[in-house]
């Protein structure tokens, strides 16, 4: 586990130290950097100290650049603690590695390519040996979390990954034909001359849905790396290719040999990745998710488990059932009470980890410093709802509306020509439903809507969210509704929210956080699995309490989904009021031009008076606790 920072045809990469500084909480047992030179690229290039680039289609030489690399890792280490140091480097010269992440079947694949002469007992390594021997058809064998950088010096080629599921961030920056990757937006921001302007698309997104949705970031020049993608960048071109689609063929067993094969699949999975050197622990609330990942361990592991908890002073608070869940199970178990007074004084290093406005869940900042008291590594049970449906959206996106309601509805949204366009596909969902998938969900499910949005924002929004959201709900392999909405939500809510954060959060304390309910294997079963058996809308956790009955405690089968919920609400009108009312004052909001006053005074008032618009507040209070850092301005918080 890592961080890692690279510069590709720059100037700038005397700036690979401070980059890597930058994410030395990543990594805080080595920190190493890599620079071309003259020197370096004439061993690798056969006595040319310059490497060809090619701009133009005939692949004829337009200019020579001398080579202008630089790598930098920032590493916690997990697995051979006395090898797999990075930048990992051939002994020839040519071949170069950072490498953010776990390959849970490294032993497996270093056993295929035996004769490769290896000098450490390291995942890294083998996930180097497999980039040097195969390429870029390595990235389909590995079963893992990653994101990396391969840099072949004789070619001048680099070549970026990010893991299937987007469990390890990448965020990448273009200045000219410099390319810039790290796993955290601020290192990239320590480039000279790049955009740090704001991207109103980007606060439209996040004013729905608490985040960023990829590839946007706060800042122009800055974008998320798309999960399950590698790019190849060579003569001055940028090739980016998907190597992983859900399929969702659907299996022909019945149902209790699909509860059989699921159980058994899960239990590979956390078999897999209780692989480490150092010392490992489970996050446990009072639910059903986190229970079954426990049992799991529990069952696994050669070593005690530890388990750990947190409640929240005056607000949801679940120790005690996970305290009953360790005593069944025979966890060593932890637990923490925050106060908010902590939360009041951690936000701001919080809001700096993100380098942009988050308003997600932000529990797992304070149970993963206590964690680190104790542990390096951490299993959780993030992913478990989206396997199983266990949100019951589906119920939102099902027919409502009459045929002729419909048809009205489809022509207010749609000029004639754009409907021409249309798949036959989507206008029959349209035709019944009346509304496109994505204004659906996003009517549903978002914390503004667009005429909120509209009300609450000086500017007129870009593109709406919602338009957004439409696409992408028909460019999926799925056919059904469920389906459709298994693919959206693991595009979406889970990796560019729970998944980043649960990244961002845990890291910030040094401590690798990894999702036995995300191992990509047991995705694609999941998918295979008929929707009808898969999810139950009218009660979500049902097939997950019936499969995992065996693992899940009595009093935790019928709990109602809690986790670590922060009390925002009331803790609004008194911790957190004090913080409120600086960051929502008057002369900030001018200075913005961002936000319509009476409608933020309006959230504000409403709330005070015994109106929740907790949500609402929260986000807009995150956005301005980032612009403050972002400008420099000093509030007092």
């Amino acid at each position: 586990m890592c961080g890692i920072n690279v510069i590709f045809r720059s100037p700038h990469v005397d700036k690979i130290s401070a980059m890597t500084n930058a994410i030395r909480h990543r990594g805080p047992d080595e920190q190493y950097t890599w620079v071309s030179n003259s020197e370096s690229a004439e061993k690798s290039s056969s006595g040319n100290n310059a490497i060809e680039i090619s701009t133009s289609a005939n692949n004829t030489t337009s200019q020579m650049l001398t080579a202008q690399v630089a790598l930098g890792s920032a590493r916690l280490k997990i697995i051979d603690l006395e090898g797999g140091s990075m930048p990992f480097h051939s002994k020839c010269g040519r071949y170069h590695l950072v490498y953010n992440g776990e390959i849970y079947n490294y032993e497996e694949l270093r056993a295929q390519v035996a004769n490769y002469p290896f000098s450490s007992k390291s995942d890294t390594e083998v996930l180097f040996a497999l980039l040097q021997l195969q390429g870029v058809k390595a990235i389909e064998r590995l079963n893992g979390m990653f994101s990396f950088a391969f840099y072949d010096a004789h070619e001048n080629k680099l070549i970026i990954g990010r893991d299937r599921l987007g469990i390890k961030p990448l965020f990448y920056a273009q200045q000219g034909e410099s390319l810039y990757f790290s796993s955290e937006i601020s290192p990239l921001l320590l480039i000279p001359g790049l955009d740090k302007g704001l991207n109103q698309q980007a606060l439209s997104n996040y004013l729905s849905t608490l985040c960023v949705n990829t590839p946007h970031t706060f800042y122009p020049s800055i974008a998320r790396f798309p999960a399950a993608h590698y790019a190849i960048i060579q003569d001055g071109k940028m090739q980016l290719e998907k190597y992983w689609q859900l399929s969702f063929e659907k299996s022909q067993d019945s149902q209790a040999e699909l509860y059989e094969r699921i159980r058994k699949s899960l239990a590979s999975s956390v078999k897999r990745r209780l692989v480490a050197d150092v010392p490992l622990g489970v996050f446990l609330s009072g639910g059903v998710d986190s229970s079954i990942i426990c049992k799991s361990t529990v069952e696994s592991s050669t070593l005690p488990v530890k388990s750990f908890c947190l409640g929240f002073a005056g607000g949801l608070d679940e120790r005690k059932e996970a305290a009953l869940t360790a005593e069944i199970l025979g966890t060593e178990h932890h637990d923490h009470l925050l106060d908010p007074a902590k939360l009041w004084q951690d936000i701001p290093d919080i809001c700096a980890h993100f380098a942009e406005p988050f308003a997600g869940g932000l529990p797992l900042f304070f149970l993963s410093r206590e964690m680190k008291r104790h542990v390096t590594v951490a299993l959780s049970g993030t992913g478990g709802d989206e396997m199983f449906g266990n949100y019951g959206r589906i119920q939102h996106l099902r027919p409502r509306l009459g045929m002729l309601q419909a048809i009205k509805s489809l022509l207010r949204l749609y000029q004639w020509n754009d409907i021409k366009k249309m798949s036959p596909e989507k206008i029959r969902y349209l035709l019944v439903h009346g509304v496109p998938l994505g204004h659906s969900h996003h009517e549903k499910n978002s914390h503004f809507r667009h005429w909120q949005k509209n009300e609450l924002l000086l500017a007129p929004q870009t593109l709406a969210t919602d338009m957004l959201f439409d696409d992408e709900f028909y460019e999926t392999k799925a056919t059904d509704l469920e389906d459709k909405l298994f693919d959206f939500e693991l595009k979406h809510q889970l990796s560019d929210e729970f998944l980043y954060s649960q990244d961002i959060l845990s890291m910030a304390h040094s401590l690798e956080v990894r999702v036995p309910f995300l191992d990509h294997e047991f995705v694609e079963l999941m998918a295979s699995v008929p929707s009808s058996i898969r999810s139950h809308p009218g009660d979500p956790k049902k097939t997950m309490r019936e499969i995992f009955a065996h693992a899940i405690p009595d009093h935790s089968a019928d709990n109602q989904k809690k986790g670590f919920m922060i009390p925002y609400g009331e803790w609004l009108r008194t911790h957190l009021k004090p913080m409120g009312e600086k960051l929502l004052a008057k002369p900030l909001l001018e200075d913005q031009a961002l936000f319509r006053q009476s409608s933020v005074q309006k959230y504000w008032q409403e709330h005070q008076a015994g109106g929740d618009h907790s949500y609402k507040l929260w986000t807009i209070l995150m956005f301005q606790l980032w612009y403050a850092q972002r400008e420099k301005i000093d509030l007092g918080i």
